[in-house]
């Protein structure tokens, strides 16, 4: 080092003689010197510019806070917080700031990242917690019922405190755009927060549960009691999708659902009845599976790619399972111990964090996890990956408010669970009656239709990295290998059509055999062929004193080949489409079955293909049937020595959430009135669709209007008397008092609000005398849900004489808004033409295990 400054002074020397220049090159040897002396002080050494790809991870016990790199799940930066035995640390991050709470003392601190220093702390009420988006932060007090905004940078309060509603409050969320979304459960409503409460939104019956997740920077809300899912804009409430009746027959406090997701899929779990459903928000597409979990306790799921990721507290794993197969594949160990386990996706990655122990973990699209020691120099390997990883660097431990050297070794031991990769967890397997592994990776049809299920892995299923336990492989709940069994060479059985039923089973059950096995499905039994003679005993005359042994030939057997083993498939996936549905096979383990078939069919129901071979592929498409019921449906495996059924699936709708309704426009008609048209959603596939048109007015600047008297003259009428504009459906269209989804307008009499509902693609309004500028929207709605249309403006023109004009304009459509054109979810084919909205990383709240605090 010391050669290497007077050669840059020289080099900066000789760029020229004037004192500008002899400046600038001193200057920046001051500033060369200064660094040096910086990166001189202990573990600030390293390069202070954190990977932007990485995540902030809390650690309560020795309150402090880890940055890893995302791409390595090496620990790049560390900060010490004031020390505090009882700390619950939540940090927030948006791309611009760096928040941490200790929600036990309410102190806020602003981490410096590129320093790795604690420039301001401030001190609030206990119990509260901090959230960041869009440049702002805000302190939420649940207890209580208020909101704070704060400077991010100098976390001084830019205000009082402001109630916000009914408390307590559930948890919030920031959007990239700075609103802060909070649930307010005692009134139903979610509230938009700036600096001051905007107008509520009615998303769910008061008193009823209510989780909000921020899906592609857009807030969604899953209306528990009512069975929706609602996504909601700064206008309203812009779609609603139906939940399958079965999500919601357990108990509301074991619905789970994230806090954030990067993509248009929404994963909800109900942890005690196991059904796992993802709604996409773009399409209103609804998958459902119901998974055996066991009686574990369960943090929300996450999406990633095609795979859906579990958090198992009680194991301290990570339950895998993979969509586009339709089974578990084996679990990710990530502590191995019973206690807190936070995850969440950001930056494509999923980050998972034990507060409580020394370990966390990264994992990648492809399913590989990288083990992360947060603060032991030596400390967990990663796990084996595909592409191989290097031990955690050491990181960079920082103190209270400045840069000192790194601890030793024996004060950032781990006391967390094993860390060491590639062994099984403490079960030894994946959740009780999980499904079995990857099928043969070469089986055709692995993926699913065109528009059919996640986005994301391009076929890469295979976990090679994985570490932990195995899989709780096949619907009998018996250990097996990760993939099923399939003998390279299989006996050749002639095995004649079997024909279709005439009687499908109610409800079977899992492994359910068909008691009636189907006829001539053995091979026959050949017949013996003749014995050999035995051979000629007479001893030769040349040998007289030795006698040759008597010899016979081997008497051949010749028997049946033993039929294969019968195993039932495990449960199928069934996924909504408009005008069908899609149901994925999950084959079965350790068998191999000569053909699937569905069950379930109802009638006027057809499936395609009528049969799939044992290797694929794994996929019926099931058409016909109403979008006002839910079906459900078992798969059928045919043996030579009979049938094995699967159990039944989710039942699910044969269509999806109505898109917006297409292409508004409005026209004047004789006697002072205005027909708004549309054309119906393009993914409705031909059910029946009912429209609500909805509206408010203001006042026309003239002062005045004009009213009609019957004969078909228009009087002026002046607004001084209260009388304002106001549209009122002419039939068949009907008035209402209230637009569904709880949109708050007065009755369609009143001035300056109101809404009417249809069937028709047009609603005819008598204007009412009243000239002025109306906000205007019409949503389409079936059994399967709701999307309103942008909202446009139509304006209406009066004069004398009874002439009337109108005009409406409508904006175009913003990219990403449901339900076209769809948001790129990361890692998915294609999905790289536009970025996803990153918003406000928050550690989810956690649920406090018997593991010893750190």
């Amino acid at each position: 080092m010391p050669r290497i400054l007077p050669r840059r002074l020289r080099s900066s020397l000789r760029l020229g003689s004037g004192r500008t220049t002899t400046a600038v090159a001193l200057s920046a040897a001051g500033a060369l010197v200064a660094g040096m002396v910086v990166a001189g002080m202990g573990a600030a050494g390293a390069d202070p510019n954190l990977s932007d790809i990485g995540a902030w991870l809390a650690s309560d016990g020795k309150s402090s806070i880890s940055h890893v790199n995302g791409l390595t799940g090496q620990v790049d930066g560390r900060v010490q917080l004031p020390k505090n035995s009882k700390s619950q640390l939540q940090v927030s991050e948006d791309g611009k700031s760096v928040l941490v709470m200790d929600t036990t003392t309410g102190q806020v601190s602003r981490i410096d990242p590129a320093q790795l220093t604690v420039p301001q702390t401030a001190d609030f009420q206990a119990g509260t917690q901090v959230f960041s988006g869009g440049g702002k932060a805000w302190l939420v007090d649940a207890a209580k019922g208020e909101v704070q905004a704060i400077d991010p940078v100098a976390l001084a309060p830019l205000g009082p405190p402001v109630p916000v509603g009914a408390r307590p409050l559930g948890t919030a969320q920031a959007d990239p755009s700075g609103t802060l979304w909070i649930p307010v459960p005692a009134t139903g409503q979610l509230v938009p927060f700036t600096t001051q409460p905007g107008a509520p939104i009615k998303v769910a019956e008061p008193g009823g549960a209510m989780m909000l997740t921020l899906a592609s920077g857009r807030p969604v809300v899953t209306d528990v009691v009512g069975g929706r899912l609602l996504v909601v804009s700064g206008t309203g409430i812009e779609r609603t999708v139906t939940l399958p009746s079965e999500l919601t027959k357990g108990k509301a406090d074991k619905l789970q659902a994230p806090g954030r997701s990067e993509g248009p899929l929404v994963p909800i779990l109900a942890a005690d009845t196991g059904v796992l459903t993802l709604v996409d928000i773009d399409s209103g597409s609804v998958s459902a599976v119901p998974l055996k979990l066991g009686d574990h306790d369960f943090g929300p799921p996450q999406v990633l790619g095609a795979k859906v990721y579990i958090p198992d507290r009680t194991t301290g794993s990570l339950a895998v399972y993979n969509t586009v197969r339709n089974e578990f594949e084996p679990q990710l160990k990530v502590t191995g111990v019973p206690g807190p386990l936070e995850a969440y996706v950001r930056d494509g990655l999923l980050w998972v964090n034990a507060p409580n122990s020394a370990t966390a973990a990264v994992v990648n699209v492809q399913g590989q996890i990288h083990l992360i020691g947060k603060f032991d120099t030596n400390g967990p390997k990663p796990g084996s990956t595909a592409s191989g990883s290097a031990a955690p660097t050491p990181g960079k431990s920082v103190p209270e408010g400045g840069v000192t050297a790194t601890g030793s070794p024996s004060d950032d031991a781990p006391t967390g669970g094993d860390p060491t990769a590639g062994k099984e967890s403490p079960s030894g397997e994946a959740p009780s009656g999980s499904a079995s592994g990857p099928p043969d990776a070469t089986a055709p049809g692995a993926d699913p239709p065109a528009g059919g299920d996640l986005p994301g892995d391009t076929g890469n299923t295979g976990n090679t990295g994985n570490t932990g336990g195995t899989g709780n492989n096949g619907n009998d709940n018996t250990p097996s290998d990760p993939g099923p069994s399939r003998p390279t060479e299989r006996p050749t059985f002639s095995v004649p059509e079997i024909p279709l039923p005439t009687r499908q089973p109610t409800d079977p059950g899992p492994g359910t055999p068909n008691t009636t096995p189907p006829a001539a499905t053995s091979a026959p039994t050949q017949p013996n062929p003749p014995t050999t003679p035995p051979a000629q005993t007479a001893q030769p005359t040349q040998q007289p004193t030795s006698a040759k042994p008597t010899t016979t030939s081997p008497k051949p057997t010749t028997t049946s080949p033993k039929p294969p083993p019968m195993k039932a498939p495990g449960t199928p996936k069934a996924q909504s489409q408009p005008g069908k549905i899609y149901i994925t096979v999950s084959p079965a383990s350790g068998a191999t079955p000569t053909r699937y078939r569905l069950g379930g069919l109802g009638a006027g129901m057809g499936v395609s293909p009528a049969s799939i071979p044992a290797k694929g592929p794994f996929t019926f498409t099931v058409t016909g049937g109403s979008c006002e019921k839910e079906y459900s449906f078992y798969v059928i495996a045919d043996y030579p020595n009979g049938t094995m059924n699967s159990p039944r699936s989710t039942a699910v709708r044969p269509c999806v959430a109505a898109g917006k309704p297409q292409n508004l426009a409005a026209s004047a008609v004789s006697g002072g009135k205005v027909k708004v048209t549309w054309k119906p959603p393009t993914n409705t596939a031909g059910e029946k669709v009912t429209y609500t048109a909805s509206w408010t007015a203001k006042r026309s600047t003239s002062g005045a209007a004009l009213a009609g008297d019957g004969s078909g003259l228009l009087t002026p009428v002046d607004f001084a008397g209260g009388e304002a504009p106001r549209l009122v459906a002419d039939p068949p269209a009907v008035n209402f008092p209230e637009v569904a989804d709880g949109m708050d307008v007065l009755a369609a009499a009143a001035p300056t609000k109101g809404s009417a509902t249809t069937t028709s693609t047009s609603i005819t309004f008598s204007v009412g005398g009243g000239a002025g500028s109306y906000t205007f929207k019409v949503k389409a709605k079936n059994a399967a849900g709701t999307t309103s249309s942008s909202t446009a403006t139509l304006t209406v023109s009066l004069s004398w004489g009874g002439k009337v004009t109108a005009s409406l304009t409508v904006p175009p459509e913003t990219p990403g808004t449901a339900p076209y054109p769809p948001t790129p979810s990361p890692g998915e084919p294609g999905g790289g033409g536009g970025p996803v909205a990153n918003a406000a990383a928050i550690v989810p709240p956690r649920r406090n295990g018997s593991v010893p605090t750190m």
